[in-house]
């Protein structure tokens, strides 16, 4: 049962996001979701596991491969995300949640 409020809450806030959002603000929902399931520790970070190539990503977001590479280097340059051979290691966990803060909110968490 927890599981599954879990989920619709996760697709509540991916809903949201995709109405209100830019893709920015659906890569930093997506990935603090894929943080929380598939996160794992590291000495520069958060990597999260598997391997999540930008088709992959672009899929699940449901936009183009360019849109979301062009928000991914948008957050390689703020230092947010280490991104290698469709490795992602996040490295700063908080802004990423400041991100994505207001549309977990309007899903009810957060």
């Amino acid at each position: 049962m927890k599981e599954q409020a879990q989920e619709a809450y996760e697709m509540q806030a991916r809903l949201l996001v995709a109405v209100f959002g830019s893709v920015q603000d659906e890569l930093a929902v997506l990935l603090w979701f894929l943080c929380q399931r598939f996160g794992r520790k590291t000495r520069v970070g958060l990597q999260l596991e598997p391997r999540l190539p930008v088709r992959l990503l672009a899929d699940l977001l449901g936009r183009s491969r360019q849109r979301v590479n062009e928000a991914i280097l948008a957050f390689q340059a703020q230092g947010w995300i280490d991104r290698r051979y469709g490795q992602i290691v996040i490295k700063d966990l908080e802004r990423l949640r400041e991100r994505a803060q207001p549309f977990l909110e309007l899903a009810g968490g957060g």
